[in-house]
């Protein structure tokens, strides 16, 4: 495995505990929630300069910048389903389409 792939991994590794701990109420009521999560948005915003800084082309750096937008919309909208039984309801469906259309068309 390269290691963007792993770059890659890391960086989902922290959105998904981002949206973990944007959702855990009792974590939300601590002293430690916003040095929490600044400390893992900075991790992953190295992460992402890392993974931009390392490719040359352009046309990968908008292919990369891509995966890793969808990545974060589909972390933040999806943990909370997958960890609390949360419903989706179809106007959150469709937000997400957009959200995730618009990147594609941005980034394409």
């Amino acid at each position: 495995m390269n290691s963007i792939a792993l770059l890659f991994i890391g960086g989902s590794l922290c959105y998904i505990a981002s949206a973990f701990i944007s959702n855990y109420v009792p974590f939300q009521n601590s002293s430690y929630y916003y040095i929490t999560g600044l400390s893992i948005s900075l991790i992953a915003n190295s992460i992402w300069l890392t993974i931009a800084k390392s490719t040359e082309n352009a046309h990968t750096r908008y292919l990369y910048g891509l995966y890793w937008d969808s990545m974060i919309v589909i972390a933040f909208a999806f943990i909370p389903v997958l960890l609390w039984n949360s419903r989706l309801s179809f106007n959150v469906i469709i937000g997400v389409f957009f959200i995730l259309l618009g990147i594609f068309i941005t980034k394409v």
